[in-house]
């Protein structure tokens, strides 16, 4: 692995976090911030707001908090070891709302709370998700609020497409059914919650229904609840209050729930005294439209975690009690999936979608017994050899790793090339000069350590050019015999400077190097480096150009094309023309990538090869094909034939008429004793976006168990 380049990618890597971090949108809320009566606080799309260790916004006007599905709003303690209290709305403010629209509430001890005696004419909770609030209290709670009979002062109360998670707390209304408040609830999904306690009495949504109510105030669409317990009791919509006779009864116009029959409802059937719910449908939950993922139930024996799934959920990771990795083999039978393991104790399942799973534990009877040596078996006769356990797990114990089926990647990178063939740098192998490179390419990945690429690259190579971005030093100087066969050499080797643009479309083969755990390329949510080598063929376009010095003070430089000169006798030497301007190319490359999440920055180190030898217009022929006066007679004359001449000779050659007139250049000297073709030398940093196929393949390598002994 070259060094230098690895440094290069880590610096460019730590620079665009550095960006990313002083760039990213962070509200700090510490202590009891207040948003007066009559003031209105806007929270906008991408934003994350922190709360400091009991931290609490205090909303006495109102709040509009509108992220969207790309860039929501994120509400999150600072500190999750010490959360911070959440949103608290408080006092009276008529002409105030409370609205919150795609929103993600993490590890709060309470989302959003309403004092007693509130009152805001409007209050719409949209796309929003509460996880994490471990406090026991209701993730959220409205209290009872102000009511204003008054017509047209009713408030509105909306929650629509909510999902709760991984919270120890419920849902708490109350007033439900009062007269001037007006709820509507719908497409609200609670997955995996648990209430303190054993109790069915209060589930994960718990509406306290007015005494004296109208039920036409409570509007209830569809509610999904999958995985949420009291203890050991499953439970999901419970209900209190009315008159206490049972005869309300509230409509709810869809329930999802893991199996058909189970409603998981605390009302008049289980208690007499409180409001009853009449459920229009019942449906599976794998039907409900908001997620599809699901997790119904979990078994744990020793060495394997059985889950039974509706879609399909990935796993991320599965950790112990302290936060270690618990090495695993993840397998879909059916609508099981099945993570295997060896060693540690699982604790938590970590999912995509946020979401995380206790793993049940071991009782004392479902522990394995103890594994012993073959010679300790021998002398107690019980147990299981450690070889017996080792051929019982090799075929199917690994380190997990997910890998994407496919993948297409879109980018483009920038950097030098330097110019390798017949004319050498004074200083080789320090280059003469360094020109700029360019290229867009695409590339397909359908296996695991094999990917293609397709690149457009458009670049120049030169020497000695005063107009190239890195200009260091000049030409090694050329040898040439004189009519008398001794040697020397021109002084002014600037006359010999050539650019040449490339244009070059190339497909190549990638291997990737990189299989351990720690640099193979996994899910994308991780970031992983890449090592890569690449062989390439490819079709170029160049045209070499030469640079001459003229008398006109506005444009003192003049590129010459080398093409039609035939300095080699190409114009008039019987069977030779003018060599053309395409050429086969052939590359290898070393490819260094960093990639997270969809993005990867990359660095690469390119020589290509082609097939001709004229990028420099230095073939292995005769100068002017041996004859200087006939050559010259074939150049056009043009507007001004004297200057035309002279820029032809300066561009093309030495003086040979002036300066090196008393040298008598052998004329039948070669232009060059290096008979291989020309190339170049590239040096590439860029960055890509990676699109993945929706297929996966579950991948490992297996781990030899380890003595206990």
């Amino acid at each position: 692995m070259n060094k230098l380049s690895k440094y290069i990618l880590i610096i460019l890597v730590q620079s665009l976090c550095s960006v990313a971090l002083f760039s990213q949108d962070v509200m700090r809320i510490t202590g009891t911030q207040i948003i007066k009566k009559g003031e209105t606080m806007n929270i906008e799309a991408g934003k994350v707001v922190q709360f400091d260790a009991g931290a609490t916004l205090l909303v006495e006007g109102s709040l509009v908090v509108r992220g969207t599905v790309d860039k929501p709003v994120v509400f999150q303690s600072a500190d999750a070891t010490n959360p911070g209290t959440g949103v608290m709305v408080k006092g009276i403010d008529e002409s105030g709302s409370i609205v919150m629209e795609n929103v993600k509430v993490e590890g709060l001890i309470q989302a959003l709370r309403f004092d007693p005696f509130w009152y805001r004419k409007k209050v719409d909770l949209i796309s929003m998700s509460v996880s994490g609030s471990n406090s026991g209290e209701p993730v959220i709670y409205v209290a009872g609020p102000l009511l204003d009979l008054r017509d047209g002062m009713d408030i509105q109360f909306s929650m629509t497409s909510m999902k709760f998670f991984n919270n120890t707390g419920s849902v708490l209304l109350e007033k439900v059914g009062a007269d001037g408040i007006i709820y509507s609830l719908d497409k609200l999904l609670f997955n995996d919650n648990k209430i303190l306690g054993s109790d069915i009495s209060m589930g994960v949504l718990h509406l306290d229904v007015a005494r004296s109510s109208v039920l036409a105030n409570v509007n209830i669409g569809e509610l999904a609840f999958n995985g949420n317990y009291s203890g050991s009791l499953a439970v999901g919509l419970s209900l209190s209050g009315g008159s206490g006779t049972g005869v309300e009864k509230l409509q709810l116009k869809e329930l999802y729930v893991p199996q058909n029959g189970t409603t998981l409802i605390y009302d008049n059937h289980v208690n007499s005294r409180v409001p009853a719910v009449e459920i229009n449908k019942v449906s599976n939950i794998s039907n409900y439209s908001e997620q599809k993922d699901f997790i119904v139930s979990t078994k744990h024996y020793f060495g394997n975690i059985k889950m039974s799934v509706i879609g399909n959920p990935r796993v991320v990771k599965l950790q112990d009690s302290l936060g270690n990795p618990v090495f695993n083999n993840a397998e879909r039978i059916g609508d099981t999936l099945v993570l295997k393991y060896l060693e540690g104790n699982p604790t938590i399942i970590t999912f995509s979608n946020g979401q995380k799973l206790v793993v049940p534990k071991l009782t004392a009877a479902e522990l394995p017994a103890p594994v012993y040596r073959k010679i300790d078996t021998t002398l107690t006769g019980i147990g299981m050899s450690l070889d017996s356990l080792y051929k019982k797990f090799k075929d199917s114990i690994e380190t997990p790793y997910t890998k994407w089926k496919n993948s297409w990647e879109y980018g483009f990178w920038t950097g030098g090339n330097i110019f390798l063939g017949d004319i050498k740098a004074k200083f080789a192998p320090f280059p003469s000069t360094i020109e700029l490179s360019t290229s867009l390419y695409a590339q397909y990945k359908p296996y695991k350590k094999t990917a293609f690429r397709l690149t457009y690259n458009q670049s120049k190579v030169s020497m000695h050019s005063i107009l190239a971005p890195g200009l260091f030093t000049g030409m090694a100087p050329l040898l040439f015999k004189d009519s008398l066969g001794s040697t020397f050499t021109p002084t002014n080797m600037w006359r010999f400077n050539f650019t040449t643009l490339l244009k070059e479309l190339n497909f190549e083969s990638l291997i990737y190097l990189n299989s351990s755990k720690k640099l193979n390329f996994s899910s994308p949510g991780k970031s992983k480096w890449l090592s890569a080598i690449g062989l390439g063929v490819g079709f170029l376009k160049f045209d070499p150009t030469r640079m001459a010095v003229t008398d006109d003070p506005v444009n003192p430089y003049k590129l010459i094309d080398l093409r039609p000169l035939g300095t080699e006798g190409q114009n008039f030497v019987p069977g030779m023309k003018p060599y053309g301007q395409f050429a086969a190319t052939f590359s290898m490359a070393y490819n260094l990538e960093y990639t997270k999440k969809h993005w990867v920055i990359k660095g690469e180190l390119r020589r290509t090869f082609t097939s001709t030898d004229y990028l420099d217009d230095m073939g292995s022929g005769q100068w002017f094909g041996g004859d200087y006066n006939a050559w010259l007679a074939t150049m056009p004359t043009g507007n001004s034939p004297d200057d035309y001449k002279n820029n032809l000779i300066a561009s093309s050659a030495i003086y040979y008429q002036t300066e090196y007139a008393s040298k008598k250049m052998d004329l039948g000297t070669p232009r060059s004793v290096d008979f291989f073709p020309d190339g170049y030398f590239q040096m590439h940093l860029g960055i890509a976006y990676r699109i993945f196929d929706d297929k996966i393949v579950e991948k490992g390598r297996f781990i030899k168990p380890l003595s206990p002994f």
